[in-house]
């Protein structure tokens, strides 16, 4: 069984997934985005729609109510609501907008202790799961995005404290490994970007595992990837499962080493080393 990690704050992607051995039917045993930072912001209007169903969208607006939820801060009644169906006979001002916290706005520490308040309960909740898993792999964050570098080391840290005597590995894994998994028909992209590229195709190759490949409650898994607006992050951790429950061998392996080889004979057999400099093993791949 095999856990693999997408990195985020709010929108931090787990998936857990094993096989049948020898067979290619695959189990979701987790599948899911995580918000780390929830702390109660996110509200949602619950006023009555023309066609009689409730609004569900994001409540961007809040005023006093003598009918609706508690707000346990202040201990008055408080109504959410978004903007169309914000009262017509209350005045709207600065104190009715609903003021969420952004990730900047978070100090370091204020961020770690919500990381690990948020992982252990996340691993109290699924601790059964968890606790079946036997390798887990991290995605491994770009140097220039410090806070997410941040972010994963603790996360990282956490699944090493949690599986302690276990001899479970902890890995971190490059973010275009994952897309070495697919093996369907070529998938038209025209984005240019790296980055826009890689989450396009990370999504429609997902897509075509759901629709092609044996997967226990197929229907239940897919509906759930398509319903949700995070699919570029679940399907980050869908491909890095299938990628490590079957990796690929690398092309042109052999010729690549060959000629490391070569270049090596050709230098000075004398290995110079730096007294200074500390090496690192961060468990990358």
């Amino acid at each position: 069984m095999i856990a693999t990690v997408d990195i985020g704050l709010k929108n931090l992607a787990i998936c857990i997934m094993s096989n049948t051995e020898g067979q290619n039917s695959k189990t979701i045993h987790l599948w899911d985005v995580f918000n780390l930072l929830d702390d109660n912001q996110n509200h949602i209007c619950n006023e009555i729609k023309k066609d009689g169903s409730p609004c569900m969208k994001s409540a961007l607006f809040k005023y006093q109510s003598t009918k609706l939820q508690l707000d346990n801060s202040n201990g008055q009644l408080t109504s959410y609501t978004c903007k169309t169906h914000f009262p017509k006979n209350i005045q709207m001002g600065n104190s009715n907008m609903i003021k969420i916290k952004k990730v900047k706005d978070f100090l370091l520490q204020d961020i770690a202790e919500k990381v690990v308040e948020k992982m252990n309960e996340l691993l109290q909740t699924h601790n059964d799961l968890f606790r079946s898993v036997e390798k887990i792999s991290i995605e491994l964050q770009p140097k220039v995005n410090n806070k997410m570098k941040f972010v994963s080391h603790i996360i990282y840290g956490k699944f090493v404290e949690y599986n302690i005597g276990r001899n479970i590995p902890v890995r971190f894994v490059r973010a275009s490994q994952k897309l070495k998994a697919y093996k369907g028909p070529e998938v038209a992209c025209k984005l240019k970007g790296p980055y826009a590229k890689r989450k396009f195709l990370a999504v429609e190759y997902t897509k075509w595992f759901l629709e092609n490949t044996k997967v226990e409650e197929t229907q239940k898994w897919k509906t759930q990837f398509l319903n949700n607006k995070k699919k570029d992050d679940m399907s980050d951790v869908f491909l890095m499962c299938i990628n490590e429950l079957y990796p690929q061998k690398q092309k042109g392996k052999k010729k690549l080493l060959k000629a490391g080889a070569q270049r090596n004979s050709a230098k000075s057999d004398t290995l110079n080393v730096n007294p200074h400099h500390t090496l690192v093993d961060n468990g990358a791949l």
